[in-house]
C-alpha cells in the first residue's frame, strides 16, 4: 500500500519524479525464515517439521508432482527460490535505527545513482514513511487460522 501511495505521489507531483529513480525498500530486512516465522505466528500453525531434501532431489520431486497431478503443488521454481541465500542481509541489518530515515539508510541510498546521474531518491523525498509488514500481516493471514 505504501508503494501505491508512492506511485500516486510520483505521478501527481510536478517536480518530484521527473526523470528520477526511486529505491523503495521496506523499513526492515526480512529473510525467508523471518517471513515463515511471522506467518506461523499469525496463523497459529507451527512451521512444518518435514525434513529438508537436497536441492536436486527436491527439484526432481517437484517436477514429477507437477506432471503427475492436475492440481497445483510445489513447483521447481519454488524449490529454486527456497535455496537462494539471503546474501547481504547481515550487513543491512547492522545499520542502526538512527541511520534509517524514511525507511532506509541515507548512505546506502546516496551511493546509488539513477539513470539521470542524480542520487537515487527514497521514501523521504516523497514524504511517506513505510509501514512494517507485521502491522498489516494479520489482515491477510487471519482467514488461515484454524477455528
Amino acid at each position: 500500500m505504501d508503494v501505491a501511495e508512492a506511485l500516486c505521489v510520483m505521478l501527481t507531483a510536478p517536480v518530484t519524479s521527473t526523470a528520477s529513480t526511486f529505491a523503495l525498500p521496506g523499513p526492515k530486512v526480512h529473510t525467508f525464515n523471518s517471513i515463515q516465522n511471522l506467518v506461523s505466528a499469525m496463523t497459529m500453525k507451527a512451521v512444518s517439521s518435514a525434513p529438508t531434501l537436497p536441492k536436486p532431489i527436491a527439484t526432481l520431486l517437484a517436477t514429477l508432482l507437477n506432471r503427475g497431478l492436475w492440481w497445483p503443488t510445489v513447483s521447481p521454481d519454488e524449490v529454486e527460490r527456497k535455496f537462494i541465500d539471503d546474501f547481504g542481509e547481515d550487513a543491512l541489518s547492522q545499520i542502526t535505527k538512527e541511520e534509517k530515515p524514511a525507511g532506509w539508510a541515507e548512505e546506502t541510498v546516496a551511493k546509488m545513482v539513477g539513470i539521470d546521474g542524480e542520487a537515487v531518491k527514497s521514501w523521504g523525498e516523497l514524504d511517506i514513511y513505510p509501514d512494517m509488514i507485521e502491522e498489516h500481516a494479520i489482515k491477510y493471514l487471519r482467514r488461515y487460522r484454524s477455528a
